[in-house]
């Protein structure tokens, strides 16, 4: 049923997607190609899976759905790959009726950071956000009370049902409404409002969902400016889960200085270290935001020959200024200048904080290398 939402939105894609493969009951691609939501059903069991695939190192979330046959009386012994539900947990302690494919979907949250897993029209499992913490990894239908495998879905279900209506109100969004087209001229204006008429226009997504580009001003005293613009149509990752902060926005733009005269291919290099960095978030599961060191190979050398293999993100300098973007369904967005540091300078964040670096780099001027470096350092695409 909800596959169906994000036909239109799939068809942004420049490859098919994927069959299921042999091993797996169900599989379910995220929009973002980065996760695949599966269903792994044996002889015993039914299990759900959110899987990161650009992030192999990190756990696998996983989620019990239902026992296939008799369930113990207690947790079975540690190292069974799939457990069944031990009887006080479990609703149908004398084994459910296998799960079949044809009558399975899924509704991805739209951060790709959660997935529901619906049998027909009823909701039968869910992996949210912060999944794998606290010994806690999704919520199952046929599940009773709180588990080591699963929670019962019945006392969260105004949460999720929450979630999962914004969910389809957002795929939807991208369904029946040209939302790029209706946003990319309201953030052009925004941005040119504050830096004057953009010079170059770069798109920056391959030709795939989700639609974002690159602008360059370059009608600046000593400097051009790079500013992404669409990135924050979608909202960042587990930003909910992780950040204790309220003020760390879902949804962010970024924006680069570089010298007015930057050689042509040291510009590029800097367009696709932002591009890259753009893209880090869905990836890997995560989020940017004010403060962060993120490790980047795009930039060239500083003015006195020295590497500058990181950057600070912030919201804030001195001598930058700010554009006030568009809300996008309802959230504030947040732009976040991207600094290039040294290593000592990145050390610097890490031992005595971010603060206190951003404090030292507010009375230093944000180009750091010269138009015509002495070097420069190739990305590397692998530490994006």
């Amino acid at each position: 049923m909800f596959d169906g939402l994000l036909k239109t939105v799939r068809g942004w894609f420049s490859e098919p997607e994927p069959e299921p493969a042999d091993d797996w009951l169900y599989v379910s691609p995220s929009p973002y190609r980065t996760a695949e939501a599966l269903v792994d059903q044996e002889d015993r069991t039914a299990y759900f899976y959110l899987v990161t695939l650009k992030a192999p190192d990190q756990r696998w979330r996983q989620c019990w759905v239902r026992n296939l046959d008799r369930a113990p009386l207690d947790y079975e012994a540690e190292g069974t790959e799939t457990p069944l539900m031990p009887f006080e947990h479990c609703r149908h302690p004398n084994g459910a009726e296998p799960l079949s494919a044809d009558r399975l979907s899924a509704l991805w949250l739209p951060a790709g950071d959660g997935v529901a897993l619906f049998e027909d029209d009823e909701l039968i499992a869910f992996i949210p956000p912060w999944s794998g913490e606290d010994d806690f990894w999704g919520y199952a239908r046929d599940c009773k009370g709180q588990s080591a495998l699963a929670w019962d879905l019945a006392p969260a279900r105004g949460e999720i049902d929450q979630r999962l209506a914004e969910a389809r109100a957002f795929w939807n969004a991208w369904s029946s409404r040209p939302i790029w087209q209706q946003s990319q001229p309201q953030f052009i204006d925004s941005a040119e409002s504050v830096l004057g008429p953009h010079s170059r226009y770069f798109a920056i997504d391959g030709g795939e969902w989700p639609p974002k580009a690159l602008l360059v001003f370059e009608e600046l005293d000593d400097w051009k400016i790079l500013v992404t613009i669409g990135v924050s149509l979608c909202p960042q990752p587990r930003v909910a889960a992780d950040s204790v902060d309220p003020s760390i926005p879902r949804r962010i733009e970024l924006a680069l200085a570089v010298p007015a005269h930057l050689a042509e291919d040291l510009l590029d290099q800097c367009i696709r270290g932002i591009s890259g960095l753009a893209e880090l978030p869905w990836a890997y599961g995560s989020f940017l935001g004010h403060l962060h060191t993120v490790p980047m190979s795009c930039f060239p050398a500083a003015k006195d020959g020295s590497a500058l293999p990181a950057a600070i993100l912030t919201n804030r300098h001195e001598m930058l200024p700010m554009i006030e973007f568009p809300e996008i369904f309802g959230e504030p967005v947040q732009l976040l200048w991207v600094i290039p540091i040294t290593a000592a300078e990145r050390q610097l964040a890490i031992q005595s904080g971010s603060e206190e670096l951003l404090s030292f780099l507010d009375h230093a001027p944000p180009v750091r290398f010269s138009a015509s470096s002495p070097r420069s350092l190739v990305r590397n695409e692998n530490e994006l």
